[in-house]
C-alpha cells in the first residue's frame, strides 16, 4: 500500500471534517469555523473526493456520518489533537522566550535610567549657565534617560530667564501666562501658588523688589523685641528699632 502524498491535503479540510462530525450540520459547522455556508459544502465535497466516501448524508434534519467518516473520524481527532498541543506548547515558549526578553531590556533600560539619574540633584537644581563641562555633560546624560526631567529643568530655565530677562510687567505678565499654562502639568503646587499671588508678583517686573527685603526687617524685628525680653512701651520698641537702621524720628 503506498503512502499518502499529505502535501496534497489541507489541514483545514480536516478541521472542516472534525466540525461537521461534531456539529452534524452544514450550517452550524460553517458558524462554529466563522464560514459561510458555500464554503463548508465546498469543503464537503473535496473532503469526499479525498476520501471516495459520501462521508456524511443528510437524513431528516441532520447529516448522519458514513461507516467511512466513522472510522476516520477518531484517527482525525487525535491528529488535529496533536497538532494543537505541539503549537500551544511552540506559543507557550514563545512567550516564555519573549517574556525573558523584555524582562531583560527593561532591566537594562532600568539600569541606564538609574545610573543616567544618580547624582544629578545639583545640576538639577543649579543654574544651567553656571554649570561646568561635566556637570553640562551630567545634565545632559539626564535628559536623554528621562524625558520627564527634561521638561521640567527646562520649565525651571524659562521661569529664571523671565524674570532675569523681563522689565516691563506687560510682557512679563504675558511670559508668566504662557509659562503657567505649560507647567501645571509638572508643577501643580508652585502653579496655584504663583496664581493666588500673581499681583503681587508681576510687581517684580516694574520694581525689581521681592520678599527677602521685607522678611529681613521682620527677622530683625523679633531679635530686636527678644533682646528686650519683650517691649510693654510700643514707642520705646519703634524708637529702638528706628535706631537700628539709623532713620531720624
Amino acid at each position: 500500500m503506498g503512502l499518502i502524498d499529505l502535501s496534497a491535503i489541507d489541514l483545514n479540510l480536516l478541521v472542516a471534517f472534525e466540525a461537521l462530525f461534531e456539529e452534524r450540520s452544514v450550517t452550524a459547522a460553517a458558524t462554529r469555523l466563522y464560514l459561510g455556508q458555500p464554503a463548508m459544502s465546498a469543503a464537503l465535497a473535496r473532503l469526499r473526493i479525498l476520501f471516495q466516501d459520501e462521508l456524511f448524508i443528510r437524513i431528516g434534519r441532520q447529516m448522519q456520518p458514513t461507516a467511512k467518516a466513522l472510522e476516520v473520524a477518531q484517527g482525525i481527532r487525535v491528529a488535529l489533537q496533536q497538532i494543537r498541543q505541539t503549537l500551544e506548547t511552540r506559543e507557550a515558549e514563545s512567550r516564555r522566550i519573549n517574556s525573558k526578553a523584555q524582562l531583560s531590556s527593561k532591566k537594562a533600560e532600568f539600569e541606564k535610567a538609574l545610573s543616567g539619574l544618580k547624582n544629578s540633584k545639583y545640576v538639577l537644581l543649579k543654574n544651567e549657565s553656571d554649570l561646568n563641562e561635566e556637570q553640562i555633560n551630567k545634565l545632559s546624560e539626564v535628559k536623554n534617560v528621562s524625558p520627564v526631567l527634561k521638561e521640567m529643568h527646562e520649565l525651571k530655565e524659562k521661569f529664571r530667564k523671565i524674570f532675569n530677562k523681563t522689565d516691563n510687567w506687560y510682557p512679563g505678565v504675558f511670559k508668566l501666562g504662557m509659562w503657567l499654562s505649560k507647567a501645571k502639568k509638572y508643577f501643580p503646587k508652585s502653579n496655584n501658588t504663583i496664581i493666588r499671588w500673581f499681583d503681587e508678583i508681576i510687581a517684580y517686573f516694574d520694581n525689581g523688589t521681592n520678599s527677602g527685603a521685607v522678611e529681613g526687617i521682620n527677622n530683625k524685628i523679633k531679635l530686636i523685641k527678644r533682646s528686650g525680653y519683650g517691649f510693654r512701651n510700643f514707642d520705646n520698641f519703634r524708637v529702638i528699632c528706628l535706631l537700628n537702621w539709623h532713620f531720624n524720628y
